[in-house]
């Protein structure tokens, strides 16, 4: 019993592994066409839904969200999933922010079967819409596992250091690591830099908070998994995942600041 213990454990480690490698390939995407910073009087911004490899601008076929939400800084929510448009193997939203303050655009792919990794992934991927006001971006969402920021998530400069708490329920993570990549609209030449200097990497101390560094403009995902128990579903057995990705945008340092 004691064997079979540990090759199940074993078989666990290797699977996160699986799902941590295929991470650092694939990512969650919910990115605009523009800054999300819409200024004092709003405006209209293209978000892209869609599962992708950052460097290299390949996008494959995503589970499709339940549903798309946004959630305004005092605590109101509204529907989206009905303005998602699907084009080949991503989905378009034509969002128009007429709402002061910050409102986070949310969506959720529920727990599902991945026959890829044998695992089961539940999955939350957002960005942060902000017009005039400065209210809304730091107030947890009460996600699964969630990314809360806390320092501003917009006006972002090359080289500002992005400061986050990890929450499972509600509650600080501890020791979990939280991943930074820039996505290259222009894909990245061959031969690829190092995944070290693709990829960004922190651990949430013991108050479940991390620091990662944003090198350049751009759009960034911070993204982070977290292993539950062993579920079955649907004739499937296998080990259960969270998901959340935040996306943020770094601008171009301006010319008067130079």
């Amino acid at each position: 019993m004691i064997l079979k213990k540990q090759l199940i454990q074993l078989g666990t480690g290797l699977t996160l592994l699986l799902a941590a490698t295929l991470a650092s390939a694939h990512y969650p995407f919910l990115i605009g066409d523009r800054s999300p910073d819409m200024g004092k009087r709003g405006g209209i911004i293209n978000l892209t839904y869609g599962l992708g490899e950052l460097h290299e601008d390949v996008f494959v076929d995503a589970r499709k969200p339940d549903w798309v939400r946004g959630y305004t800084f005092d605590g109101g929510t509204f529907d989206l999933t009905d303005k998602l448009q699907k084009k080949g193997n991503i989905s378009n939203i034509k969002y128009r922010s007429r709402r002061v303050g910050d409102t986070w655009i949310v969506a959720h792919v529920p727990m599902t079967w991945s026959e890829h990794d044998s695992t089961f992934t539940e999955t939350t991927v957002r960005t942060v819409i902000h017009q005039g006001l400065s209210r809304g971006w730091e107030t947890p969402l009460g996600l699964p596992l969630e990314i809360v920021p806390l320092n501003q998530p917009y006006g972002l400069l090359p080289g500002d250091s992005f400061r986050m708490e990890l929450l499972h329920e509600g509650k600080p993570l501890v020791g979990a690591k939280i991943y930074a990549e820039k996505y290259y609209k222009k894909p990245l030449q061959k031969p690829y830099p190092s995944e070290a200097l693709l990829t960004r990497t922190s651990r949430t101390d013991r108050n479940g908070i991390a620091n990662i560094n944003l090198h350049s403009a751009g759009w960034w995902v911070l993204f982070t998994v977290h292993e539950l128990e062993d579920m079955e579903k649907d004739g499937q057995s296998g080990i259960a995942t969270l998901q959340d990705a935040v996306w943020v945008y770094v601008d171009e340092k301006p010319e008067a600041m130079k």
